[in-house]
């Protein structure tokens, strides 16, 4: 019998997220809606599996327990009860995926209380962060190795070596006598051919749970009670965006899946899990305008019943067309985000590298919405050395565009990408685990010579609010209904939101619907007097409500 494996999956959120949330059960909803698959340990488990023979194999999911994270008294229970409720179990290897920055104090946390359990395990650390941060994570004497870029070979390397632990000939695992001696292995070695790589081992997860996630999709169309997956059919992208990390363990040739293996797994889901909501997270999906149009044409022939895609992560709009469009909207994809990031013409040729044509993004906008879709469009704002008339330029593009959402997030600095190096150059941020876990996508917690944290937190979210809410291109045409449906969604995730909640009464005011418009005030009144997420929210945007006038 071989080695026995727990896998860890961690919370993306930062560890002070979770902890107010505990502590504050109006933010509750918003953390238990971050519930997405582990496709990355799911494929290291799959792969390990398959190539070597393993003892008992687990998942330790954090994810997962953000459902019961009403439960707990404070994040310090959060962390161990999961850990003791394994104690039964002694694992021989401990695989921790640590792929964002905002996990480390969580997973500083967790690895303590891991090592008291169990001493003798065999510690091993991957992931996006754990890839540039190696040097630092193997000075902690908790951990054994740390794998750099993807583990699918360095880790079937371990386990069919162990309890063998030189790790001198495997690519990309490196313990902290590699550092001693000088004997670096690099990074992990890529599979180019994606189809020896076994599908995710969703037997490892608790698969009910991720199908029925609904903070994982949006709420358009049938999409609320559909069973849902996320799936990758690519690996690699060749932009160099300066915000993005994702090279550093995927690199930047785009390796695909055969078409025919990406249908067989579309069908698994769906034969087996009752899937029909597919979420590809791929960072290019739609590179190579046939394989794109080859690969949706074949998922239609399946002949799924109330199929649905949706793209979260945002299309790339250099590799958008209209045929392309076509395609996706064939094939059931009712709302989608497009990755733009800047409206300023500046910012994206001199400070971000990513050259998107905005007046073709403007176009492919136009057309979506043509066709019925629901689109998203994603914007940064605080990029190194962008000014605040560029930010503008951004906010009064995204109006311009007339996308039925925009999302406006804030630049956090990844580890791993060049953006990070630029803010550790300007001296605005410090390289060293104070920094990791502060910043997130939508506050900023430092200060550049060009804008305050607080400054472009404010002119973020309140461009949110204007764009979203208040100036909704869909209330302003009349389409009520369209508008509903987004303001709906909000509050399922953030049922706080209190100008979500006061553009909903607006949109059934100009629909006539009395009744709904008296219960939905009804409904304001409770949030702005007994909830203090509410009441804050109010207090700080209510010249945006003139309409509201409850006693505070």
């Amino acid at each position: 019998m071989g080695p026995s494996i727990l896998f860890v999956n961690l919370p993306p959120r930062p560890i002070e997220d979770l902890d107010a949330a505990i502590r504050n059960k109006d933010l509750l909803v918003s953390v238990e809606h971050e519930i997405t698959m582990p496709l990355g340990i799911m494929y290291l488990s799959s792969y390990v599996k398959k190539n070597n023979n393993v003892g008992d194999v687990r998942l330790l999911d954090y994810v997962i327990e953000l459902k019961n994270i009403h439960s707990y008294n404070d994040i310090d229970e959060f962390i161990e009860k999961p850990v003791l409720n394994a104690a039964g179990f002694t694992p021989d290897i401990i695989s921790i995926s640590l792929i964002f920055s905002t996990s480390y104090h969580f997973f500083q946390k967790f690895i303590r209380k891991a090592r008291e359990l169990w001493p003798s395990s065999y510690i091993i650390v991957g992931g996006t962060h754990a890839t540039s941060s190696y040097q630092l994570l193997l000075k902690d004497t908790s951990i054994n190795a740390v794998i750099r870029g993807e583990g699918e070979l360095p880790l079937s390397d371990l386990v069919g070596k162990f309890p063998d632990h030189n790790s001198r000939n495997i690519q990309g695992l490196i313990t902290i006598d590699d550092l001693d001696q000088m004997t670096e292995n690099g990074i992990a070695e890529f599979i180019t051919d994606l189809d020896l790589i076994p599908f995710p081992d969703r037997g490892l997860v608790d698969m009910e749970s991720y199908v029925n996630a609904r903070g994982s999709r949006w709420e358009v169309g049938n999409a609320a009670a559909a069973r849902m997956a996320v799936l990758v059919t690519t690996r690699g992208c060749p932009y160099r965006c300066t915000f993005c990390s994702s090279h550093t363990v995927h690199g930047r040739r785009l390796r695909r899946r055969s078409i025919g293996n990406v249908i067989a797994e579309i069908t698994e889901l769906h034969d087996k899990y009752g899937v029909t909501l597919f979420i590809p997270w791929d960072d290019m999906f739609t590179a190579g305008k046939k394989r794109t149009l080859d690969l949706l044409s074949q998922i239609r022939s399946l002949d799924i019943p109330d199929l649905q895609i949706q793209f979260q992560n945002g299309l790339s709009i250099n590799s958008l067309d209209e045929d392309i469009v076509d395609s996706l909207v064939l094939t059931g994809m009712p709302m989608t985000a497009l990755a733009i990031e800047s409206g300023s013409e500046f910012t994206q040729k001199y400070l971000i590298k990513k050259h998107c044509n905005l007046e073709k993004a403007r176009k492919i906008v136009a057309y979506m919405k043509s066709r019925n879709v629901f689109v998203r469009c994603l914007y940064i704002l605080g990029f190194p050395r962008e000014t605040k008339e560029l930010m503008q330029e951004t906010i009064s593009y995204a109006r311009s565009v007339q996308a039925d959402w925009s999302v406006f997030s804030i630049a956090s600095p990844l580890l791993g990408s060049e953006m990070y190096n630029q803010f550790v150059g300007m001296g605005v941020i410090e390289d060293t685990p104070s920094t990791w876990g502060r910043s997130t996508y939508s506050e900023r917690t430092f200060d550049m010579p060009e804008i305050s944290a607080q400054e472009l937190n404010d002119l973020a979210y309140r461009a949110n609010l204007e764009c979203n809410f208040l100036f909704n291109p869909n209330f302003l045409k009349g389409d009520y209904d369209r508008a509903l449906k987004l303001y709906t969604d909000i509050t399922f995730k953030f049922p706080f939101h209190v100008v979500a909640w006061y553009c909903i009464l607006r949109c059934y005011k100009k629909m006539g619907q009395t009744r709904e418009a008296a219960e939905i005030e009804a409904k304001l009144r409770a949030l702005t007097l007994h909830n203090s997420v509410g009441k804050e929210m109010f207090l700080k945007y209510k010249d945006l409500m003139p309409e509201i006038n409850f006693t505070t």
